[in-house]
């Protein structure tokens, strides 16, 4: 990775470089160790490999969206957009549409 970092000298990096966590990591306690080792091992090692190589590379970081434990709470989760009010700094409320993440437990991939 640092060689590689080194030689192309990025402007950016798309860092896709995950398991997919939710429904795996489920399996069992070996599957959500290796879930956790391996996101959080593959992050670290390209952070550090830039800084390393001493670039100041845009990366964009793109993993789950699975959110555990919604599952119980007698709500469906919406996927897409949520609106939302949002209390300001100064006081104020405005209404906002933010992106929800899908519930992990009705995938089936």
């Amino acid at each position: 990775m640092l060689d590689l970092l080194i030689d192309y000298q990025p402007d950016a990096v798309v860092h896709f470089a995950e398991q997919r966590a939710a429904p795996y990591s489920m399996k069992s306690s070996w599957h959500k160790r290796y879930t956790v080792m391996n996101n959080v091992g593959a992050t670290h090692n390209l952070l550090a490999g830039l800084v390393e190589a001493g670039l100041d590379s845009h990366v964009v970081h793109l993993g789950t969206m699975g959110v555990y434990g919604y599952g119980t709470a007698g709500i469906k989760i919406p996927e897409g957009y949520l609106r939302v009010r949002i209390d300001t700094d100064e006081g104020s409320e405005i209404e906002q549409e933010i992106l929800y993440p899908v519930n992990p437990a009705a995938s089936t991939t």
